[in-house]
Parts: C-alpha cells; sequence; structure tokens
C-alpha cells in the first residue's frame, strides 16, 4: 500500500473532518486560525483529488485503511494542552 499522500497536520485536520468537526472547531481544537485550517483542508482535497469534504473522507477510507489513527508524528494530546493553556490564560485574564 501507498504510503498517506497527506502532510501529518493535513491528515489531522481531515480526521476531525471525518469526526464532524466544522472548520471553526478544528482551529480551536488545534490551536491555529481558520484561514489556516481552511488552507490545509484544501490542500489536502487537492492532493488526493475530492471533490468536497465528504468525498476526501471517503476516498481516504477506501485507499488508507487505518488512516484515521494519529500519524507517529502528530503529538498525542496537543489539543488537549492548548485547551488546558487556554483555560489558564483565561483565568489569569481575569485575576488581573
Amino acid at each position: 500500500m501507498t504510503p498517506l499522500p497527506l502532510t501529518p497536520r493535513e491528515a489531522a485536520v481531515l480526521r476531525l473532518v471525518a469526526q464532524g468537526y466544522s472548520n471553526p472547531d478544528i482551529a480551536a481544537k488545534l490551536g491555529t486560525k481558520l484561514s489556516t485550517v481552511s488552507h490545509q483542508l484544501l490542500a489536502a482535497m487537492q492532493r488526493i483529488k475530492a471533490t468536497s469534504r465528504a468525498h476526501a473522507v471517503a476516498i481516504l477510507d477506501d485507499n488508507w485503511p487505518g488512516w484515521r489513527e494519529p500519524m507517529r508524528s502528530e503529538p498525542a494530546g496537543a489539543a488537549h494542552l492548548a485547551d488546558i493553556l487556554r483555560g489558564w490564560a483565561e483565568v489569569l485574564e481575569r485575576t488581573g
């Protein structure tokens, strides 16, 4: 089987698309800008010749079984850590 033709970040974005997240939700979850997520999604879709988000997920499911599992180069829990840091930042803002 050929390797997954996506960057680790493109694959992470598409994993969240497959889970039903919107672009703004993906940006928040990954701790990045909405425009970055949109660019990564478009690049991934062009690379696999997908015409829609659902088509991209279907192509990946059909051609790369197991693609939904995190890649080794993806830091485990990075989105969770970003959520924790945002929470602390809010607390610090409130307490001055």
